[in-house]
């Protein structure tokens, strides 16, 4: 009996966190967009790729470096946070598997980054998108190591 009630409880578990992953990895993905369609210049190619014309748009002047911080590192903090949430969601009850798509989605998005050095990959290299990034993953590793005390 005992090991049906500890098997129920862990159902219960993943179902819980796969909920509060879903609700968060979708959160995530929203408001970077959101701080994208807002707040940046509608000339970038970000606005190419959706094909959306953003005419009103609310491009701040900002000089200081919390803003500029919440403009330009944060969503790329969020989006690689909310794929490792969905990864996370997927491959929920394989951890190896998980790890290895969670690290390999990580390092992609790095090496595309980094990439942006070359004259041929749009954007703008910046060495605080990477430092944002490893820390979102760094964040959502402990968010899961302890799942179990967030979600009682």
């Amino acid at each position: 009996m005992g090991n049906i009630k500890l098997i129920h409880k862990n159902d219960n578990l993943a179902k819980k966190v796969r909920l509060f992953y879903a609700i968060f990895s979708i959160l995530f993905l929203s408001i970077g967009f959101l701080i994208y369609l807002l707040f940046r210049d509608s000339k970038l190619l970000f606005f190419d790729w959706i094909n959306f014309n953003v005419s009103k748009n609310i491009v701040l002047n900002i000089n200081n470096n919390v803003n500029n911080i919440i403009l330009y590192n944060l969503p790329d903090g969020l989006w690689i946070l909310s794929g490792i949430m969905f990864i996370r969601i997927i491959w929920f009850n394989k951890i190896k598997l998980c790890n290895i798509y969670i690290i390999s989605f990580s390092f992609i998005a790095i090496i595309l980054e980094i990439l942006q050095l070359l004259p041929y990959i749009p954007g703008t290299f910046d060495i605080l998108d990477i430092i944002t990034m490893i820390s979102f993953v760094l964040f959502e590793q402990l968010i899961f190591y302890f799942k179990e005390i967030l979600l009682l």
